[in-house]
């Protein structure tokens, strides 16, 4: 009879799956701790080498492993016009780590005949240029016209684009063989910058083709085109005694430049079929000679012209000093409402303040007019607790019918003004309470430059701590920037110099805040725990406008509250502590469940710590954390000048933005904690990981 073995508890080994999951955290930590950067590359290709000035062409660039990223000047790419661009970021995780890839993509449309070449491309990758190989593509004739786009649109009574003999631009008078006529008209042929203008294309159909026709519509150039989408009718009409059937296709524009603006020639494309050869069909160009808006506008006056109402609603009659109410403006009426300008805002009470919120519009392009409204949100802060009121808000316009400019108003909103719900002492008629007084005050400038150490290894900062004690703190600043750039040894080093920076600027006072409180977050990457940097920190935070005081709430406000906690580099030797304590706990663990079960415990966090600063690694590269470095930036629309794109708001020196695509030389941000985003002028904004951290 066989003996039997008793093998003791089962849970005394060790699962192999759990194995298993500790030997794949291993890898991970492992890729991870490897290589996470790599040189940027470049590669560019075209999805076409041979087209007509008819089509599109698509050039679409590959960066790998960048972080800070400058587009090409494609404003430099001669023989095309871009028409249309788009940005998007991808990573993975290969044997070398985390690799980024940012894929820039444009639609070019030829300008020239023959063999163009796009490129080289220039563009600056972390620092480093980078260079595209040129790309050759031919250009053949197509119905289009090759011109310079800026001299696009035909002179009038130049040659037609390409039609087949006999046709007629005029749909009154038909050619007996020709089964398509178009006749263009647009009005007024005087208008003034920014009023309406509907232009109309007919197309008489003589006789059936057994195909249908394709319409081409103009560019319209120096148009704001509200209809993209024509709006079109149809009927049948009796034309010196011949029946037509008439298709009209209807475009509400409104010119955007002064003097004589032409809208180029409209077409119409007949496929080849069984019944005949295809063929093209033109109307003639129009010009229009547009009028400069009159002398005399008031001083709210900010380029709206049309027709308009305003209304605004608070959403209650009742507040507590210092809790914010919520106001809704709306401009309603006709005229160009996707780009209506925000009303004039009136001065509130002493001590009152004004704060964004977000806008929408709302147009429809119909029966010749285009109408809609705008709704701005924004909210009003009120300081002294009783009866009060919201001024009137005016909002001017230039009304093209009478040829004068008139200012509409809301009503004054009566408000009822609480005290504070904490129970603080109410505001005084200066806005300050007297509590209030003796705790606000701004950050106090030190004696001297903390430096430490710096000052007896490095020159630039003798000479900073030289310069400040004498009272000159612009060249304190200037020197320390110096040796930045120059890049002190050591972290520890590096974090003196940022915190001696800090200083500097932030004695100098308004205007020099937000550059102050970039110096000491980077600062803060490199010496997270120092409590004199801190206190300096927190103090110059909290003088600024309470929107710059924060970065809202979820993920991106948790890991920049753990900026102050460890560096990137703790994190990854506190992770790679956890997992060596885990792997030591796994292997004693295989006679006692409890020391498996601590293993498990401390993999997972140290898989969190991992986490934690792999995102903080996402975040400085794709949605990098910046701050507003310019007092009362302007936060625009669309990338452009100020002067000629709509500004939602303006933001406050040091205020915390996350910056995304770059255009142009513009950025796109977004403001966290206000669902607000826009645009700002590179340099008005910069990421807190650019250096230092």
């Amino acid at each position: 009879m066989p003996r039997l073995r008793h093998v003791g508890p089962t849970h005394a080994r060790t699962p192999l799956s759990a194995r298993f999951a500790l030997l794949v955290l291993g890898a991970l930590f492992l890729l991870r701790a490897g290589p996470v950067l790599a040189q940027a590359q470049v590669e560019a290709a075209v999805d076409v080498d041979r087209l007509s000035t008819d089509q599109r062409l698509t050039l679409t660039l590959r960066i790998r492993g960048a972080g800070e990223l400058t587009p090409p000047d494609m404003d430099a790419v001669a023989g095309f016009e871009v028409v249309g661009s788009s940005s998007a970021s991808q990573y993975s995780l290969g044997s070398g780590g985390f690799e980024s890839t940012n894929i820039l993509t444009y639609q070019l449309r030829p300008t020239q005949l023959g063999e163009l070449t796009i490129g080289p491309l220039e563009l600056v990758a972390d620092g480093q240029t980078l260079r595209t190989p040129g790309i050759t593509v031919t250009v053949v004739p197509g119905r289009q016209p090759t011109v310079d786009p800026a001299a696009r649109a035909p002179a009038p009574g130049g040659p037609l684009p390409v039609s087949p003999p006999g046709s007629s631009p005029s749909g009154d008078n038909p050619s007996p063989d020709q089964p398509y006529t178009l006749s263009a008209e647009a009005g007024p042929l005087n208008p003034y910058v920014g009023e309406q203008v509907a232009y109309t294309l007919r197309v008489f159909q003589w006789s059936e083709t057994g195909v249908r026709a394709r319409y081409q519509a103009p560019d319209f150039a120096g148009f704001w085109n509200a209809s993209p989408e024509p709006e079109r009718s149809q009927n049948i009409r009796d034309q010196g005694g011949r029946p037509a059937r008439v298709t009209e296709f209807r475009s509400l524009l409104f010119p955007t430049r002064t003097g004589a603006l032409a809208i180029e020639a409209a077409g119409l494309t007949v496929p080849a079929s069984f019944w005949g050869a295809g063929f093209n069909v033109a109307s003639e160009p129009i010009t229009l000679d547009v009028r400069p808006l009159p002398e005399g506008a008031p001083a709210e006056f900010d380029g709206a012209v049309g027709r308009y109402s305003i209304s605004a609603q608070a959403d209650a009659a009742e507040v507590a000093a210092g809790e914010p109410l919520r106001l809704v403006v709306t401009v309603a009426g006709q005229g160009n409402i996707e780009t209506l300008p925000e009303p004039h805002w009136p001065q509130l009470p002493a001590g009152w303040r004004w704060i964004p919120g977000q806008s929408n519009a709302q147009q429809e392009a119909k029966g010749g007019v285009v109408n809609g409204s705008r709704s701005i949100e924004r909210f009003v802060v009120p300081a002294a607790a009783g009866a009060a009121e919201i001024p009137s808000i005016p909002f001017a316009y230039f009304e093209p019918g009478l040829e004068r400019y008139q200012v509409a108003r809301t009503a004054p909103i009566a408000v009822n003004v609480l005290p504070r719900a904490d129970g603080a002492p109410v505001e005084t008629a200066s806005g300050a309470t007297v509590a209030e007084t003796a705790a606000a005050v701004d950050w106090q400038a030190p004696g001297q430059l903390s430096l430490g150490p710096l000052t007896a290894s490095s020159p630039l900062a003798q000479a900073a701590a030289a310069a400040y004690g004498a009272g000159d703190r612009v060249a304190a600043a200037a020197a320390l920037e110096v040796l930045l750039q120059d890049g002190p040894g050591s972290r520890a080093e590096r974090a003196l110099a940022q915190r001696g920076l800090g200083q500097a600027l932030a004695a100098q006072g308004a205007g020099q805040r937000g550059r102050a409180r970039l110096a000491w977050e980077r600062a803060q990457r490199l010496t997270p725990r120092d409590p004199g940097l801190q206190a300096d920190l927190q103090s110059l935070v909290a003088g600024l406008p309470d929107a710059a005081r924060s970065d809202g709430v979820g993920l991106p406000a948790v890991l920049q509250r753990s900026r102050g906690w460890l560096t990137d580099r703790e994190l990854g030797l506190a992770a790679a502590a956890l997992m060596a304590l885990a792997l030591v706990l796994a292997l004693a663990g295989r006679r006692r469940v409890a020391l498996w079960d601590a293993a498990l415990l401390t993999a997972l966090l140290a898989a969190a710590v991992l986490g934690l600063g792999g995102l903080r690694r996402w975040e400085d590269r794709f949605h990098p954390r910046a701050l507003v470095l310019r007092p009362e930036a302007p936060l625009l629309t669309a990338p452009g000048p100020a002067a000629q794109v709509d500004a939602l708001t303006t933001l406050p020196e040091g205020l915390p933005v996350r910056l995304g695509d770059h255009r142009a030389g513009y950025v796109q941000v977004e403001v966290p904690g206000l669902e607000l985003s826009g645009w700002l002028a590179e340099g008005d904004a910069e990421a807190v990981s650019r250096s230092g951290g």
